[in-house]
């Protein structure tokens, strides 16, 4: 009976110790976990998706440091630059991955700047344009993420130097190899270019040459600005265009890389970049915008140049007119003489013998056929042409006019009660007019083209 008493109260000592130990497990809280840090991306977060751009915006600044004519030795062979002292090296900005695998691949996805024929020239340099704040004018919306990699679609504003058509195929051959295009070393009489035009040409070569070869980047700059004089003197002209990428970004070691950045294009491919013709990834742009004042200043100055020109016609009635025909028909001297002779403002006129008959048509003057005189302009116009350039200043005129008409040969105040003169009416008038410099450098009218004409009422 003993034993039997001892056992039972050492299991129940047991039991009521055991039950203590489980309540003291039970009661106690669990450990918090530490949680994971999340990873902001340009999907998650404003602050990522700035960051982002920034970069894309900087990437896009050094990769148009360079001109298509330097980028040609790295298009042919896909390599990367990627030289440290550059200031402007490209090769900073691009993911291990891309210069591992695909650097010295033509079919890399990076797109350089290239030769691309649009809007009447053969574009061949490209510098990003700002806005008034000095801000570039760069345009990235993401568009989502891809792998571990954020897609953007990059829109880059762009002032764009090149060559009209026919002079690019004059300066330039193509490599029957490679089918890119580089300037001429030599010009035969075909080519139809004078002697002082082939010296600018083959020092611009030389200077290229040197441009390519050059270690020293501070001197690089210089050679640049000496190009630039020299394709001012031989007529290259300058558009706005805005181009159009799709760009994969990745991050590496805290920081943003370009993955691939591609022409947006049906056929982006290595063989067909090498075409001058595609260009579906380029938009043309207005060449000036009234919104940076610079700009804005050129167009108020040639906007009044144009009114002056258009508001000095009004001293032409039907009388002067007939004048103004005859000495044009004699020849220029004596068509600027009347001119002046009235009151008009002769050096507002590019006036060349050979030319002027075709770019001031006696017919295309607002004082037409039956009519008396222009008495003024209800309104007039002054648009920018979408053809308009840097050496191609051309507008749209669009003008309202009152005039008095006449039915008959002569016609006076005295004769209005007879019928002979009809009264008011209202012209509706469309002119393109084209600016340029005369001799002495000062902007003036270089031709005027009446496309429509018509009596209101």
């Amino acid at each position: 009976m003993n034993k039997k008493l001892k056992l039972l109260t050492v299991s129940t000592l047991l039991v009521v110790t055991m039950s203590g130990v489980g309540c003291s497990l039970f009661d106690k809280e669990p450990e918090e976990l530490e949680p994971v840090p999340r990873i902001e991306s340009p999907e998650t977060s404003i602050e990522e998706d700035n960051a982002a751009q920034n970069f894309i915006k900087n990437y896009f600044g050094d990769l148009f440091s360079k001109s298509a004519e330097e980028y040609s030795q790295n298009f042919i062979e896909g390599s990367i630059p990627n030289d440290p002292n550059d200031p402007n090296n490209l090769g900073k900005h691009i993911a291990a991955r891309t210069l591992e695998e695909g650097d010295g691949n033509p079919e890399i996805g990076i797109h350089f700047p290239r030769f691309v024929e649009f809007g009447g020239l053969t574009m061949i340099d490209y510098k990003m344009m700002a806005n008034d704040t000095g801000v570039p004018m760069v345009d990235a919306a993401y568009i989502g993420k891809t792998g571990d990699s954020f897609l953007y679609y990059v829109k880059v504003d762009v002032k764009a130097t090149g060559l009209p058509i026919n002079l690019f195929y004059k300066y330039y051959e193509q490599d029957e190899n490679t089918m890119i295009f580089r300037q001429k070393t030599e010009f035969g009489e075909d080519d139809n270019i004078d002697d002082d035009t082939k010296k600018q040409l083959m020092d611009r070569k030389e200077l290229l040459d040197k441009l390519v070869a050059e270690k020293d980047y501070s001197e690089r700059n210089n050679l640049r600005l000496k190009i630039r004089e020299i394709e001012e003197k031989l007529n290259f002209d300058e558009i706005k265009v805005q181009l159009k990428y799709d760009v994969e970004i990745i991050k590496e070691n805290n920081a943003y890389k370009v993955l691939t950045q591609k022409e947006v294009a049906y056929k982006p491919s290595f063989k067909n970049r090498r075409f001058l013709l595609n260009n579906e990834f380029v938009d043309r742009l207005p060449y000036l915008d009234v919104n940076i004042q610079a700009e804005n200043n050129i167009y108020q100055q040639e906007q009044k140049l144009i009114q002056d020109f258009f508001n000095d016609l009004l001293k032409l009635d039907r009388e002067r007119m007939s004048l103004l025909r005859n000495e044009w028909d004699i020849g220029v001297d004596r068509f600027g003489r009347f001119l002046e002779t009235v009151g008009i403002n002769v050096n507002s006129y590019i006036l060349e013998e050979e030319t002027y008959k075709e770019r001031f048509s006696i017919l295309a003057f607002p004082l037409q056929v039956g009519m008396l005189r222009l008495i003024e302009y209800e309104n007039l116009n002054i648009t920018v042409h979408p053809g308009y350039s840097k050496n191609n200043k051309v507008y749209f005129v669009k003008a309202n006019a009152i005039g008095e008409s006449a039915t008959g040969i002569i016609a006076s105040e005295t004769l209005k009660s007879s019928g002979v003169i009809e009264g008011e009416n209202m012209y509706r008038y469309d002119y393109v007019v084209r600016l340029d410099y005369n001799n002495d450098g000062n902007l003036a009218i270089s031709s005027i083209k009446l496309d429509e004409y018509l009596k209101i009422n």
